[in-house]
């Protein structure tokens, strides 16, 4: 050990002993820097990946809501237009262009569906 320390305080070599024992050291630190890169860009893959079945499962979420909400709301204005004028008065609000639409008497097919549905719910 003490033969160690002298030669390592020895002017002679002193730079090569020192580079050669900090290549492990170097190739440690670089190999752990790629594998955290490694680690970041496989995160953001995942993320994406579930990103996209989360928007895939919405949309299928907001087609199976909209088809069960669409033929409920087409029942209950169809029953809206057998109720008549008074009718359609008591159940739409006054600002309502649903209303206005019901009671001009055009059918619900060229009713926009925004008009429809703003004027089912009292705001």
């Amino acid at each position: 050990m003490n033969r160690l320390l002298c030669y390592l305080r020895s002017r002679r070599g002193n730079a090569t002993v020192l580079w050669v024992l900090s290549l492990p050291l170097f190739t440690i630190l670089f190999l752990f820097v790629g594998s955290l890169i490694v680690v970041e860009l496989t995160s953001s893959v995942s993320q994406t990946a579930a990103d996209a079945g989360s928007l895939a499962a919405t949309k299928k979420m907001d087609e199976w809501i909209l088809a069960g909400l669409g033929g409920e709301i087409d029942k209950r204005l169809r029953d809206a237009e057998d109720l008549g004028e008074e009718g359609i008065m008591e159940a739409f609000p006054e600002d309502s262009r649903l209303r206005e639409n019901l009671l001009e008497g055009k059918p619900l097919d060229d009713i926009p569906m925004e008009d429809i549905i703003k004027g089912l719910f009292r705001q």
